[in-house]
């Protein structure tokens, strides 16, 4: 199959694939988008899933049918079943009313062209090409962002889960070729829905690795080594945000002023979770037992209005970014000035 297909989707279904393509790195070597093996990838990773679900609908349709109108054909049932289950899909994708405007070239690849043909033979249902490839786009797209990375990624999930189960360590690279051998704990997904991080033990120390920046996952035939304590502290990973690592247990304090309290109840991603708040004249001592990481990350937004109590090595780490912070804004504050200054000595001479 060497011919292009032209498929045609609305605007939004569009933005949310381009926006696949770019946060799970689907580039050219130019730096361009790869739309070509992003959508070849969706297609062969979803297909079995999105056939499924459209079978279930299928056979619920069916069975209605036939118990509604006793004397209904097989023919008949399947007819009404297709005209039924589309109205489901555009209703339930908000495809009913919208343009398809956006035209997307599907080139089949050695690995595709066997599918694509298998959906063209076998599952159109009376359908076009392009409005059944719509239709599965749509269905992706209305899923969250870190179940659409699971399965643009299907091969790398599947097989680092396979190695948890059978409690096998895995080799994997990561951008620059940076190769690991680590004991896989667990894949979790981000609170917020966005992305997938492999939890795993590396030469002994706790790591978070982002799913779609790792590759070349191999299962090896040693057995995986996690102590007691550093599951303790995965299961931690998970209940705060597990793209940040946490490897002791240690508690940290954050003074908050009353308009820090306000900035936490409001700015909720990436929040760490308090154990305990402390209300003072001046505010309130919030505790923590997640990473270090994380409340330096989310913190540091504050500036005056966040005072890290303890541990002192993180203090003296945000005490230092808000002093290069300050001296960047008096820095330009600065070159303003002398801009300021330039311009008004030209002015004076124009009108002199």
């Amino acid at each position: 199959m060497e011919e292009k297909i032209k498929i045609y989707i609305p605007d939004f279904i569009h933005a949310i694939l381009l926006n696949d393509m770019e946060k799970f790195l689907f580039f050219k070597k130019n730096g361009e988008l790869n739309k070509n093996a992003f959508i070849n990838t969706l297609i062969v990773n979803y297909i079995e899933r999105y056939q499924d679900e459209n079978n279930r609908y299928d056979e619920y349709i069916k069975r209605n049918i036939y118990e509604t109108f006793k004397t209904a054909s097989a023919v008949q049932a399947e007819e009404l079943s297709n005209k039924i289950l589309s109205y489901i899909q555009l209703s339930s994708y908000h495809l009913l009313n919208s343009k398809n405007d956006v035209a997307l070239s599907l080139k089949p690849t050695k690995e595709t062209a066997g599918t694509i043909q298998f959906i063209q033979d076998y599952n159109l249902h009376g359908q076009s090409v392009s409005n059944y490839f719509r239709n599965m786009f749509a269905s992706y797209a209305y899923l969250s962002q870190d179940k659409r990375e699971r399965i643009i990624f299907k091969e790398r999930f599947d097989r680092i889960e396979q190695a948890i189960q059978a409690k096998r360590k895995i080799y994997f690279t990561t951008p620059n070729n940076n190769r690991h051998i680590a004991s896989p704990y667990c894949i979790s997904g981000s609170h917020e829905e966005l992305f997938n991080y492999l939890l795993c033990v590396a030469n002994g120390k706790i790591y978070s690795f982002r799913i779609n920046r790792i590759d070349h996952v191999m299962i090896l035939k040693d057995s995986l080594v996690i102590q007691e304590s550093q599951a303790k502290l995965f299961e931690k990973m998970v209940q705060y945000g597990p793209q940040f690592a946490i490897r002791s247990d240690q508690e940290i304090c954050v003074h908050l002023t009353e308009n820090g309290i306000k900035q936490f109840h409001s700015l909720y991603i990436h929040r760490p979770v308090a154990i305990n708040i402390a209300k003072d004249e001046t505010g309130a001592n919030y505790y923590f037992d997640c990473s270090p990481e994380q409340v330096y990350q989310y913190f540091s937004r504050f500036g005056q209005d966040a005072f890290i109590v303890y541990p002192a090595d993180l203090r003296d780490r945000m005490i230092q970014q808000i002093a290069k912070a300050y001296r960047m804004v008096h820095r330009l504050n600065q070159e303003l000035e002398v801009e300021k200054e330039n311009k008004s000595e030209k002015i004076s001479e124009i009108m002199t």
